[in-house]
Order: C-alpha cells, then sequence, then structure tokens
C-alpha cells in the first residue's frame, strides 16, 4: 500500500471514530501539517523559478506523486486535460457532460442531449472550455442520446379518432440564463417581436417591450426588485403580475416562459393569438 492509499486509510478510521473531540484535533493537526508542507513546496518552486531552473520543476511534474502535490496545491498550472475536467465539473451537468479525453490538443467530450436543446448545449460547452484552456487546438463534442430516446422501441400506431385536442405549447429558446445574472433587463428579439426579459430572484419574466401608456420601450426602464418602472411615465408594474402599481387597470403583456437546462425559453404564440 502506497503512502497516499494509507493516508486515505486513515483519514476513514479517524471520521469512524466515536470520539468526535480527539477526531477534531488530529484533523486540525493534519490540517496544520498540510499548510505546512504546502509553504515549503511553494517556496522550492519560488526559487527554481527565480533561478531560473524551470526545467527542474517540469521534471518534478514528470513524477506521479510530485505532480499530484503540485498541481493540488495549485503551485502550477493544472495540464489540458485537468482544466477541460474541472471545466466540465463546474458547468454542473453531472453525468450528461463526460470528459473522453484530450489527445492532439483535442478535448474530446460526449454530452447527453436531446435534438431541440442539443445546440445551444454544445456551444455553452465550446465556450466555457475553450475560455478556461486557451491552449487546446479544438474541442469536438458528440451528441448522445438520451436513454428515453435511445429505448424508445419502433411501433405502429393505430389511429384513435376523438376530439382534437390543443397541441402542446412551442417553447422558443431565448436566451441564456447567466446572461440574466449579468444583466438582469434585457431587450431581445424574436422574429418580428421585441421582448423585454427580466431575470429576478432566479426567476425569468418576459413581456412585449412597450408601456401599455405610452407605447414607450421599457428597456430604457429600471427594475429595482419586483418592481420594472417606465422611462416615459415613471409607473411601476410588478414582474410577477405585469400590473401596474399605481394604475391596476394598467397591464404588461405577459409572455410564459421557462428556464430548461439554463435556457430560458418562451411559449411560442398560437395562431389564435396572432391578429
Amino acid at each position: 500500500m502506497n503512502a497516499i492509499a494509507r493516508l486515505d486509510e486513515l483519514i476513514e478510521e479517524l471520521e469512524a471514530s466515536p470520539d468526535d473531540e480527539a477526531t477534531q484535533r488530529l484533523f486540525h493537526a493534519l490540517e496544520t501539517f498540510l499548510e505546512v508542507q504546502r509553504t515549503a513546496f511553494a517556496r522550492v518552486v519560488e526559487v527554481l523559478r527565480a533561478e531560473g531552473h524551470a526545467g527542474v520543476i517540469e521534471r518534478f511534474l514528470e513524477d506521479p506523486l510530485l505532480a499530484s502535490i503540485l498541481r493540488g496545491y495549485r503551485l502550477v498550472e493544472p495540464d489540458l486535460e485537468e482544466k477541460v475536467r474541472e471545466t466540465v465539473e463546474a458547468l454542473g451537468y453531472g453525468d450528461r457532460v463526460r470528459l473522453v479525453g484530450v489527445q492532439s490538443g483535442v478535448a474530446r467530450l460526449e454530452a447527453e442531449a436531446d435534438r431541440e436543446t442539443w445546440m445551444s448545449l454544445k456551444s455553452r460547452i465550446d465556450s466555457a472550455i475553450r475560455a478556461a484552456a486557451p491552449g487546446l487546438v479544438g474541442v469536438a463534442v458528440a451528441r448522445r442520446e438520451p436513454p428515453d430516446e435511445r429505448s424508445a422501441p419502433a411501433s405502429l400506431t393505430l389511429p384513435v379518432f376523438r376530439a382534437a385536442a390543443a397541441p402542446p405549447p412551442a417553447w422558443l429558446p431565448l436566451i441564456h440564463w447567466w446572461s440574466l445574472e449579468q444583466e438582469a433587463l434585457q431587450k431581445v428579439a424574436l422574429f418580428d417581436e421585441e421582448l423585454l426579459v427580466c431575470g429576478v430572484d432566479g426567476r425569468a419574466y418576459a413581456f412585449d417591450n412597450r408601456c401599455p401608456e405610452g407605447q414607450e420601450a421599457l428597456d430604457a426602464g429600471t427594475l429595482e426588485g419586483f418592481a420594472l418602472t417606465c422611462p416615459g411615465h415613471g409607473l411601476a408594474f410588478d414582474v410577477r403580475t405585469g400590473r401596474c402599481r399605481q394604475r391596476p387597470e394598467l397591464a404588461l403583456i405577459a409572455r410564459p416562459t421557462k428556464n430548461e437546462e439554463g435556457i430560458v425559453r418562451v411559449e411560442a404564440p398560437r395562431k389564435s393569438d396572432v391578429h
């Protein structure tokens, strides 16, 4: 058993110990030791770089144990594969996105997505990885079908005659949620329409970008909490209801939204809604 495996085993034994006070003291001692070790390694790396011996550090990185210590303490830049792996984990998709490996400077990944969300997911993965690891030559993301698509059996469906039901609503991609986190009030063009999108308290709200009083564009207004204030007449609207706080008879034209895997979608108008 190597030293790292033995250390992991000892830590597990400490965690299982019934004596909490003694365990906490031992953990504190271990943390102090690791901090001293990190400081010592940091000084070694600093001296080697100052004396022009960067090649020695590269030789350290060829040793798996030394490389794990130096990279674990963030004393050297992580390699490309480690950067990509950390970025994939930070995206928060869990098992849906998997790093296959980095070969010849190309990061190869698999991502589970249906056809509707595939392009937006692929774009976000590509952008995040290229920003985190600019040294890559390229990023290749292959689509993996969700389990329900893979396992759906081909079958012959016989017609069933019944009264026609309204089709389910279509949801159109509008904006990335992370964009709303950066700027909570944004104007978005959707075909020939102009919508205003607000991000408040973890939820997105969308409206036609015009005030019901004077038809002024609302994207030049202000958003404070749930209150959207028109730049023209100073009327304040509650984005949760669309109603004007000063004049309840006035209301914004709201558009239903939902947040799906970080993409804010808006319900497309039905034909009967188009005048």
